[in-house]
């Protein structure tokens, strides 16, 4: 289920940026082509609580669809509703998740999946099952008092109600 989830945000960030801040989907649903809306049904109702990055990323996908081969179709029409069943702090583990892996050398992200592959079934299978449990732990509190939170590896400040890292300096 993780490797899955992973592979989600992986579909929702990478290769989905858009050429020179170009805007596809506006901020409404209605704002989406036909095809659009079909493509997309399964996150229509989160639409509205989607950020415009997101909704211009899946806009981006769901225009790119008609020319993918069938079983590439259907891959993201299964991604899309197993997303959609996902809580939002599940989502924001995913996410945080999919940047660590994106600051990985690839040299080094290679081994690390060749190394994975090497595994037997049954360790794969635990792997899995310490991930999806990691996925179940309650999120962190973030009115909790900044001492008592979890350090986050390599983020030295994050927004207070979603725990992403701060662009810029952090202000008092």
């Amino acid at each position: 289920m993780k490797l899955r989830a992973l592979c989600i945000a992986g579909l929702l960030a990478t290769g989905l940026s858009l050429a020179h801040g170009q805007v596809l989907g506006g901020s409404a649903w209605t704002s989406l082509s036909a095809q659009q809306r079909q493509v997309l049904a399964p996150v229509q109702a989160q639409w509205s609580q989607l950020d415009g990055d997101t909704r211009d990323r899946l806009a981006l996908l769901a225009a790119r669809y008609p020319g993918w081969a069938p079983e590439e179709q259907q891959r993201l029409r299964e991604r899309l509703a197993e997303w959609t069943q996902l809580s939002a702090a599940e989502r924001q583990r995913i996410h945080l998740g999919f940047q660590a892996a994106q600051r990985v050398n690839p040299s080094d992200r290679e081994q690390k999946w060749q190394r994975y592959q090497a595994l037997s079934p049954e360790q794969r299978q635990a792997l899995q099952e310490r991930g999806a449990r990691r996925l179940k732990e309650p999120a962190v509190a973030a009115s909790a008092p900044a001492e008592r939170r979890p350090a986050l590896a390599g983020v030295a400040a994050v927004q207070a109600n979603t725990l992403l890292p701060l662009r810029g300096p952090r202000k008092p």
